[in-house]
C-alpha cells in the first residue's frame, strides 16, 4: 500500500475556519462589533450595572477572569434579568472575538487561553443554566436548521430551542486550535463538544473527521464521514468530505478510488484552497511507477470510477434539499442578503445548467423539487 507524506505539522490547509466564506467571516465580524458597541452603550449606565453586579454575587462581583459569574435571577425583576442577559452573552462575544483575533494571528496557545473561562462557564450553562434543556442547540446556519427538521424532527411544536451562550463557535474554535497545535485528543473531545450544539454542521462533523485521520482511526474515519456526507450542503465542505474519503480509502488500500475522490475533490476546490491534491496523486504515481496516470485522471473518469464503485460524488438529496428549503425561506421572507449569501453557495455547488434553472426559479418565488 502506498505512504503519502503527511503535512509537517503546522503547515495544514484544511481547517474548520477556512471552510467559512469571506462574506460569512465578514457578516460574522460586523455582529459582533454591533452587539459591541450594545454593550458598551449599556455599561455607561454604570448605577444600573453594579446593582446588577450585587445581584449576581454580592460578595465578589465580577470573577478573576473577568467573566461574570453564572446569573442568579432570584432577586432580580424580569427587566432587570433581561438586561443582564444582554450583559451577559454580550460579554461571551467579546471574549470570542479576541480568541477568534489570536487565532489568525496563528497564536494557538493564547487563543485556548482566552477561552478557557468562557468554555468553563459554558459548561456551566450546559449542567446548571438554561442551556442544560436538551432542545437548545445553537445553530450556527441556517442550512443546519432545515437539516435538523429534516433529519430529526422536534417533537415539541415550538421546535428547537436557541441555547443562551456561543456553545457551538466556541467550541468550534478551539478545536480549529488543537489541529493547528497538533493535539488530537484534545481536538477531538473539543469537536464532539461543538456537535452537542449543532449536529448537523458538516464543517464540523469534518473537523471531527481530520482528528481521526491524524490518530489514524480509520475505522472510526469511515464511520464519521458516512454520517457527515447527508449533511455537507456548500462546495469546500464537499471538497472536504472527497478529500477526507481518499485517504480513508487510501489507507485501506484503495488506492484507484481514492486517487478518483481527490480528483473529484478539485472539482469543488478548484483553487486548492483546503489542500493540494495534486502532490497526493503525484506521489502515488511515483511510488507506482506509472507517472501521470492519477495526476493525468479527469473529472468525468473520477466521477465514472466513483458512480462504478457506488461511491458519492457531490452533494446527498438531503444536502441539496435543505438548501433549497433555506433559499426558499429567505426568498419568500425578503431577506437579501441571506439570499445573496444563499444564493452564492447554490452556484458554487451545484453547476449545471440545470441546476441554474432551478436556482432562477427559487429566486423568482417558485417551488423547486429534485
Amino acid at each position: 500500500m502506498a505512504d503519502y507524506k503527511r503535512p509537517a505539522p503546522g503547515t495544514r490547509k484544511l481547517s474548520g475556519i477556512q471552510v467559512r466564506s469571506q462574506q460569512e467571516i465578514d457578516a460574522q465580524n460586523e455582529a459582533i462589533e454591533a452587539r459591541k458597541e450594545a454593550e458598551r452603550a449599556k455599561r455607561e449606565r454604570a448605577a444600573f450595572d453594579a446593582k446588577l453586579d450585587a445581584a449576581i454575587n454580592p460578595e465578589s462581583g465580577r470573577g478573576s477572569d473577568g467573566m461574570m459569574p453564572l446569573p442568579d435571577f432570584e432577586h432580580l425583576k424580569p427587566e432587570e434579568a433581561q438586561e443582564l442577559m444582554q450583559l451577559f452573552a454580550y460579554q461571551q462575544m467579546e471574549r470570542l472575538q479576541k480568541a477568534a483575533e489570536q487565532f489568525g494571528r496563528e497564536h494557538y496557545e493564547s487563543a485556548l487561553k482566552t477561552l478557557k473561562p468562557l468554555l468553563a462557564m459554558l459548561d456551566d450553562l450546559a449542567k446548571e443554566g438554561p442551556d442544560k434543556d436538551p432542545s437548545c442547540f445553537d445553530f450556527k446556519d441556517e442550512v443546519d436548521v432545515e437539516l435538523a427538521g429534516m433529519l430529526n424532527p422536534p417533537e415539541s411544536p415550538d421546535g428547537y430551542l436557541p441555547t443562551f451562550g456561543v456553545q457551538a463557535l466556541a467550541h468550534e474554535l478551539a478545536a480549529d486550535c488543537y489541529y493547528y497545535l497538533d493535539r488530537a485528543d484534545e481536538g477531538l473531545a473539543a469537536s464532539d463538544g461543538a456537535l452537542r450544539w449543532d449536529p448537523w454542521n458538516a464543517q464540523i462533523h469534518l473537523r471531527r473527521a481530520s482528528f481521526l485521520e491524524m490518530q489514524r482511526d480509520f475505522e472510526e474515519l469511515g464511520a464519521e464521514l458516512e454520517r457527515t456526507y447527508p449533511l455537507v450542503a456548500r462546495d469546500l465542505d464537499m471538497a472536504a468530505w472527497h478529500f477526507y474519503k481518499g485517504l480513508y480509502l487510501l489507507n485501506t488500500g484503495k488506492i484507484p478510488l481514492a486517487a478518483a475522490h481527490f480528483v473529484a475533490f478539485k472539482d469543488f476546490d478548484a483553487n486548492h484552497e483546503l489542500a493540494d491534491v495534486d502532490q497526493i496523486l503525484r506521489q502515488l504515481d511515483d511510488q507506482l511507477h506509472h507517472p501521470g496516470v492519477f495526476e493525468g485522471l479527469s473529472s468525468q473518469e473520477a466521477q465514472r470510477r466513483l458512480r462504478r464503485a457506488g461511491e458519492p460524488y457531490g452533494p446527498s438529496e438531503t444536502g441539496i434539499n435543505a438548501l433549497y428549503r433555506a433559499l426558499e425561506k429567505a426568498v419568500a421572507q425578503g431577506r437579501q442578503d441571506a439570499v445573496q449569501d444563499l444564493s452564492a453557495r447554490y452556484r458554487n455547488l451545484l453547476k449545471s445548467r440545470r441546476d441554474a434553472e432551478r436556482l432562477d426559479q427559487i429566486l423568482a418565488g417558485k417551488k423547486v423539487s429534485l
